[in-house]
């Protein structure tokens, strides 16, 4: 019954001018400003990037910095990472990290926010092959991280009871494809402690959507599933809960039509 990854979260100061940022400088697409909140497309990607006017503001850092996990990262093609292109604007990134199959490293936003980039090699299952000869900075939104502490448990939770499909078991980690979307849930192994320091970082809120054209039957189904119900709450056609470890998430309508620059929602 889920669809996609709809949205990832960045909490913002100045929504004018974060807005402004993302389109100079990645040449994202304003698709809609609605109060507080704005929706951008990454390059030709289905999952948006919202930006969230948040007062006080406490910027989106890492769900472990030691271990370099972002909340979500943006696909580039460029192999070499884009770090002139960076250093040349004065935009922070960190050291890219490289193995066989990928080269990652994350950049900051001018409110602070820890966004993550990666460069998936041929010999890696998430590599996408360029098509165009001028390439957009990012193709898409890669991947949405997730903090666990027992992967057995959150594989099948997430699988049996959300209906996602494993992709790939990698060991300290796993990837999990959300119905036909192209955006993957990433699950990283964490102690405790660190989990902890996760949910914090993120003030215990949700960072990303997921998409679902009947979040009625989501909604029974959680409910049957044994699913704390005093961790749901359903309103407005969005679903809020929290996984059994404590992770929050936002189940939402589907989205039937993107025009003229305005996203029409319509509620199954």
């Amino acid at each position: 019954m889920l669809n996609k990854i709809d949205r990832v979260f960045v909490p913002v100061s100045n929504l004018d001018r974060s807005i402004a940022w993302y389109e100079k400088e990645f040449g994202f697409k304003l698709l809609e400003k609605n109060g507080d909140e704005a929706h951008l497309q990454v390059a030709e990607g289905e999952t948006l990037l919202s930006l969230k006017l948040a007062a006080p503001h406490q910027p989106q850092r890492h769900l472990h910095e030691e271990g370099h996990v972002p909340c979500f990262n943006f696909y580039t093609h460029r192999e070499h990472m884009n770090e002139k292109y960076f250093l040349e604007r004065g935009i922070a990134t960190t050291e890219v990290m490289d193995d066989p199959h990928m080269k990652v490293c994350e950049f900051a936003d001018p409110d602070g926010n820890i966004i993550g980039i990666c460069h998936e090699r041929p010999t890696s299952l998430h590599h996408t092959p360029s098509t165009e000869l001028m390439t957009p900075m990012f193709h898409r939104v890669l991947a949405v991280f997730l903090p666990v502490i027992n992967l057995e448990a959150a594989i099948r939770w997430y699988t049996e009871v959300l209906g996602m499909t494993l992709h790939h078991h990698w060991g300290q980690g796993a990837d999990l494809k959300v119905g036909s979307g192209e955006t993957i849930i990433t699950m990283i192994v964490m102690s405790p402690d660190v989990h902890r320091k996760a949910l914090q970082a993120v003030r215990e809120k949700a960072y990303f959507t997921l998409q679902s054209d009947d979040v009625k039957g989501m909604h029974e189904k959680l409910q049957k599933s044994g699913t704390h119900t005093e961790d749901i709450h359903f309103s407005d056609g969005n679903l809020s809960l929290k996984d059994p470890e404590g992770l929050p998430l936002i189940i939402t309508c589907t989205y039937t039509k993107i025009q003229h620059s305005t996203l029409q929602r319509s509620f199954v």
